[in-house]
């Protein structure tokens, strides 16, 4: 937080990990892969600088879990 240089990105920053930090599983790790359904927003809004959506459409990637053949596809819009 300290590096970064406008109030507008601060905010963001803590507003989104204090979203995020409200789901213990994505600070421990995941165990089950079925709590990929009911973890699918909070993980989407970590992944969404990695991902931007504005990039779909021109980039092929993809997020998944070590070890598992789980895939997170990007999905426009």
């Amino acid at each position: 937080m300290e590096n970064e240089e406008t109030e507008v990105s601060r905010d963001y920053i803590t507003k989104m990990l204090d979203y995020v930090g409200e789901f213990l599983e994505l600070k421990e790790g995941i165990e089950n892969p079925d709590k990929l359904k009911e973890l699918q927003e909070p993980i989407k809004i970590l992944l969404d600088d990695l991902f931007p959506c504005v990039l779909s459409n021109n980039e092929i990637k993809t997020a998944s879990i070590s070890y598992h053949s789980i895939f997170s596809i990007g999905q426009q819009g």
